[in-house]
This record gives structure tokens, C-alpha cells and sequence, in this order.
């Protein structure tokens, strides 16, 4: 990509501002079944989200291709897309920083490391969930998939940065039967090395999920002393984490816009995003804008 072209390119079709966001992925998954390879996928892709502000308005066009060649139809298409806008919020593109926050990531062996030790590893778990309790009727999936990709966001306002993340996850689902109940139960890991990975415990801590749901009894309503599992924890916040949103706050819609400073929770309760988090799945020195990420205590103490 000719950057400098681009540029000079969007300035004589009238487009003040242009940010080009790269966005490359390589994603290798897999799914077994019955001890047999049910799926087996890699891809590896590169896109380009260009924006641009033509007579105050921001249009968009996504392409899988940046050569020079494909200039004047990319920007016409953006172009056409910004006259189709009638929202008259003021846009603006994020000038970027001076300097972004680095992150210390551990190094991935799941993603040098051979297809056939992935393999190996699915049947491994699939077979040990089997055996693990005469209870299990069916593994239903055991899946594996390696994600690694790189942003970089640029900008004529100055912006220019990039990141890196990558992951490897195994998950797996059981079906367990005892008598006429049956229930479900899903897992997944998050792993770093194939030879590092615990199996055992892996298997043992989702067939204990799984057998504990058999039988399940109704209680009457009240209060009473619990106990939340972290998944279940998870699943909790995540109906709250949309009225966090910065947005909904901001336009008024969410039902915390007025809860600054106040008490919502009991004081044992303090939520934190940290985009910082060592080896955390959504770690970043930076966010879709540009804008540098920083620890923020949502919620001290309630």
C-alpha cells in the first residue's frame, strides 16, 4: 500500500480526513467427532476498513485489496457512502498519541506446534471425558482453534499504530444421562503450550459440571446464603456490562447514566477493566479508535 498516493488521491476528490485500518488474521480450527475429524479449517486473510470525511460526513468501504490501480472506485464508493449519510453529529478522526502503553505477552508454542499434535490432544480429551463416568452418554464436540492477527490503524491527523494478539483455545461439550434426566455442560481452556495443557483436569473439572445438573431440584424463593461459580459470575455481569457501555452512558439510555458517585452495589463489590491484563484474551495498548487503553476502576467498593 502507496500511503503517500492514497493521500493525494482523497485530497483532490475533496475528502479532508482518511484512516486506513489493516486488519490480517490466520485462524486454524478444528472439531472432532466420534474420534474422527469432523472439521479442519485455515484461513488466512487481510482486509482494509478506509474511512473518510467528505463535506462533514464520514463514509466507509471495506476492501480486500489496496492496490493503486483500485484507487478512484475505492474513494468513489466512499464518497457515495458519506452522501448517503443524514445524521449531522460532528465526526472527526482520533489523532492518535504520542506514545501507546506495551504489552508483555508469553509466547505461544500452540501456534508453531503440528496439526497432528492437535489432533492427537482432541482425541486425547474426547476419549478421557468418554471413560471419565458411566454417566456420559455422548461427547458431543471437542474443538481446538488457533487465532493470531495484527491492526494497524493510520490516519492523515497523524495516527499510526499497530498491536498484535493471538490465542489458542480447546473446548468441549458432554452429554450425561442418568435414568430419564439428561443435561449438558460446555467447557474451554485456554492454553499456551499442547504439552503444558492439564487433560485431566480439564476433563475432570467439566464432568463434574456436567453430573452436578442431573437431577436438579426447584427451591422456593427467598433469600439465601450462595455461592457463584466464576462462570456463572460471567454470565451475570455480562447483562450489566452494556450499562457500563461509555456510549449508552453518554445518550442518557443506560440505567447507571446517573449512578456516578453513588453507592449501587454492596461495598464488597468492585468491577476493573484492565486492558493490561498479562495474557488476558482481549489485552490491547489501544482501542478501534485509536485511542490509548487505560485501567479503569468502574465500580469501588459499590
Amino acid at each position: 500500500m502507496n500511503w503517500e498516493k492514497w493521500k493525494q488521491a482523497a485530497v483532490q476528490r475533496g475528502i479532508s480526513d482518511l484512516q486506513v485500518d489493516e486488519n490480517g488474521s490466520r485462524i486454524t480450527s478444528l472439531r472432532l467427532f466420534e474420534g474422527n475429524v469432523d472439521s479442519f479449517t485455515i484461513s488466512d486473510c487481510r482486509t482494509w476498513s478506509i474511512k473518510g470525511i467528505y463535506h462533514g460526513r464520514m463514509g466507509s468501504v471495506v476492501v480486500e485489496s489496496m492496490k493503486e490501480d483500485e484507487i478512484p472506485f475505492v474513494l468513489h464508493a466512499l464518497i457515495e457512502n458519506a452522501e448517503a449519510i443524514t445524521s449531522e453529529d460532528v465526526i472527526e478522526l482520533y489523532p492518535g498519541e504520542q506514545e501507546y502503553p506495551s504489552l508483555v505477552y508469553k509466547e505461544n508454542k500452540c501456534l508453531r506446534q503440528p496439526v497432528f499434535d492437535k489432533i492427537a490432544l482432541l482425541k486425547e480429551v474426547e476419549d478421557k471425558l468418554l471413560h471419565s463416568d458411566s454417566r456420559i452418554a455422548q461427547v458431543m464436540e471437542v474443538s481446538y482453534r488457533d487465532y493470531e492477527g495484527d491492526v494497524t490503524l493510520r490516519n492523515t491527523r497523524g495516527l499510526n499504530a499497530s498491536r498484535h494478539a493471538d490465542v489458542t483455545m480447546l473446548s468441549a461439550e458432554v452429554l450425561v444421562k442418568d435414568g430419564d434426566d439428561q443435561k449438558s455442560a460446555y467447557d474451554v481452556a485456554v492454553l499456551k503450550s499442547l504439552d503444558a495443557f492439564d487433560v485431566d483436569r480439564f476433563v475432570n473439572d467439566l464432568k463434574e459440571e456436567a453430573v452436578s445438573k442431573l437431577h436438579a431440584k426447584q427451591i422456593l424463593s427467598g433469600s439465601y446464603p450462595t455461592i457463584i461459580k466464576g462462570k456463572a459470575m460471567a454470565n451475570l455481569l455480562g447483562c450489566l456490562i452494556i450499562q457500563l457501555n461509555g456510549e449508552q452512558v453518554a445518550k442518557g439510555i443506560s440505567l447507571l447514566k446517573d449512578s456516578l458517585d453513588r453507592q449501587i452495589f454492596d461495598e464488597k463489590v468492585s468491577l476493573i477493566d484492565d486492558p493490561f491484563m498479562e495474557d488476558g484474551i482481549q489485552s490491547t495498548p489501544f482501542d478501534d479508535e485509536g485511542v490509548a487503553c487505560r485501567r479503569k476502576e468502574l465500580v469501588a467498593h459499590g
